[in-house]
């Protein structure tokens, strides 16, 4: 093979090789809880579900909270990965379920440390007391 041809099958290598590696970065890059969330501010609300995402890196629950004056706020608690959630036992006919039925549950995490209106869900509540959703425990039957 001559030489000038094995140097451009090289440099075509080492360029797909680069592009691969940048496309790759930004769907490997995370983020640690303390960028986001606030430790130091616990919260626990009570809510209608509204919406449920399954999407990555982290699936979304969306409540609706009525505060002790009537007013209404939309908060969002990141939960884990739908993966993860899976593995645990959750499915989407159970999210969608606690959607379609405007459940009410009781969401507790860690407040947003930029003051939106979102928190880390540690654990989600139902209202018959059962709590389904932990950031380490398998949903309870």
């Amino acid at each position: 093979m001559p030489e000038a041809l094995l140097m451009k099958q090289r440099l075509a290598t080492i360029l797909a090789a680069a592009l691969l590696i940048l496309s790759v970065e930004p769907l490997s890059a995370h983020h640690s809880f303390a960028a986001e969330y606030d430790r130091s501010k616990p919260l626990t609300l009570t809510g209608r579900v509204v919406q449920f995402d399954w999407v990555n890196p982290h699936a979304f629950v969306t409540i609706e909270v009525t505060s002790s004056d009537g007013r209404k706020a939309m908060w969002v608690g990141q939960t884990k990965p739908p993966h993860v959630l899976i593995l645990s036992g959750w499915t989407r006919a159970l999210s969608e379920s606690m959607v379609m039925s405007g459940e009410i549950i009781t969401m507790r995490g860690f407040a947003a440390k930029n003051g939106t209106k979102r928190l880390l869900g540690t654990d989600l509540t139902r209202s018959d007391g059962k709590t389904v959703l932990t950031l380490s425990n398998p949903p309870k039957p």
